[in-house]
């Protein structure tokens, strides 16, 4: 198993691809800190952080495939981050019977999705990997509504500036080696979690402008789905 797809001659594919894996490693840490330290999750979509963990099998059983030891090790301990972060979130305790149900579904779907990565035809591992993209959509919805209805978030931004950034860097990596999955996939990826990170932010500046007027602006109902 070689540590790049293709080309493990390029330094800055290297160079780009360690990177991004260090980053990639880092995304949850931030979240997980936070949801496991204030013990609340307002704001947080755990379905996103969920698809996560199914998504980091997908790309485990795609790397094996592919022989990709950079992509597959990333993801292996990317996936034991999100499973903690996904604790925090419903607030089991691992040893738990809901913490043990999770420990072990996760793991049990995961299989399935990771050998759907690795034995299916390379055009629908493709497609899923760049549609799963989408998984942020509940994130992406959850933040526009904290925005709009300036309420409190425990979304933590430094998260997804790193995931923006894993992103950037996976984009370029896919573009050098000429995997057009990679490089698709990552291109969706970064482009929500911008998203993501601009709702966040106009969120915070709203609760800030409130907090100084002392008073909530009045709900809008027209318009509201």
């Amino acid at each position: 198993m070689t540590l790049l797809a293709a080309d493990p001659g390029s330094s800055l594919a290297t160079a780009l691809g360690v990177i991004g894996s260090v980053l990639t490693l880092s995304v949850a840490a931030p979240q997980a800190v936070k949801v496991w330290r204030d013990r609340a999750s307002v704001g947080v979509s755990g379905a996103t952080w969920w698809l996560f963990c199914m998504l980091a099998f997908l790309w485990i059983g795609y790397s094996i495939r592919e022989g990709n030891a950079l992509v597959l090790w990333c993801n292996v301990f990317a996936l034991v981050a999100n499973c903690a972060l996904v604790l925090g979130i419903h607030r089991f305790d691992p040893l738990s019977m809901p913490g043990i149900a999770l420990w072990v579904g996760i793991p049990g779907i995961g299989s399935v999705v990771a050998a759907v990565g690795f034995f299916a035809p390379v055009a629908l591992v493709s497609g899923l990997l760049v549609a799963i993209a989408l998984i942020r959509v509940p994130q992406i919805r959850r933040s526009f509504r904290t925005w709009r209805e300036v309420t409190p978030s425990e979304v933590s931004r430094v998260t997804w500036w790193v995931g923006l950034g894993s992103g950037v860097c996976w984009e370029f990596y896919g573009i050098l080696l000429g995997d057009v999955t990679i490089m698709l996939a990552s291109l969706a990826g970064s482009s929500m979690s911008a998203t993501v990170v601009a709702l966040e932010h106009a969120a915070a500046g709203r609760r800030r402008r409130v907090a100084r007027v002392g008073t909530l602006p009045a709900k809008q109902t027209h318009g509201r789905n």
